[in-house]
């Protein structure tokens, strides 16, 4: 076999060698079922008359199990900005159910291994509030009407109620997550400005939290892959010698 014979049958088998990773990394289960998603939110209301008349106000998250059959997921809130204000030194400032660890002044880690996780902690607004969510979605099996598992997000009047929300479940959230898929949506719910806070009774006007989607590490390395592998590809169909 001569050297261009030697290099066509390489390219002819090139194909043949590229697939298997892309079938590995395109495979369900090779990627972790999880999102990453950034909340931003404007608190300058509560900063100011007269929202601030509901404070001092408090951070509260919670994790819970929709039903017993669904696989445990967990959540974890980090990254946190106050826009100049801050989050109150814990444990004093906070008060936790089930097994949650960590706090916002560095983050939150969340289970529904134990049903229900929740951690309210106080804070002192700023102009903005943001955060980071990384959120399993092992969802529920909807054939045994196993309820999904939810996360979610509010801010408490110094009565520990929730600031009044347009969350159409009555929950007064102002961010929810059902995880009932591996993609679930994300939704945020403005302020009711209608209804007048348990603490101070005080309407507040607030806009619904902008929600960012966050690419995962494993979806940047599949797109990676799969460029260079249309990039070889590419050269392949030029690099084929015909037979001597």
């Amino acid at each position: 076999m001569n050297e261009d014979e030697t290099i066509t049958m390489k390219t002819r088998f090139l194909p043949a060698l590229l697939i298997p990773p892309l079938l590995y990394f395109t495979a369900p289960g090779t990627a972790s079922a999880d999102i990453l998603f950034t909340v931003r939110l404007d608190t300058t209301p509560l900063t100011i008359t007269p929202g601030d008349q509901a404070g001092p106000f408090s951070l509260a998250f919670q994790l819970a199990q929709g039903d017993t059959n669904n696989t445990t997921n967990t959540a974890t809130v980090s990254d946190f900005v106050f826009g100049g204000g801050s989050a109150g030194a814990c444990p004093a400032n906070c008060m936790t159910f089930g097994n949650v660890s960590g706090d916002a002044t560095g983050s939150i880690h969340l289970s529904t291994s134990d049903g229900f996780e929740a951690l309210i902690q106080t804070f002192r607004p700023g102009t903005t509030l943001s955060f980071l969510v990384d959120l399993t979605t092992n969802p529920n099996n909807p054939f045994l009407g196993a309820a999904p598992d939810t996360f979610a997000f509010s801010i408490l009047d110094r009565s520990l109620f929730p600031i009044p929300t347009q969350d159409p479940s009555g929950a007064d959230t102002l961010v929810t997550v059902d995880i009932n898929s591996t993609n679930p949506t994300v939704d945020s719910y403005a302020t009711d400005p209608r209804r007048l806070t348990n603490a101070g009774n005080v309407s507040i006007t607030m806009g619904p939290a902008t929600i960012e989607e966050v690419p995962e590490p494993g979806t940047l390395t599949l797109l990676g892959t799969v460029l260079v592998c249309a990039g070889v590809l590419r050269r392949w169909r030029h690099l084929r010698v015909p037979n001597a």
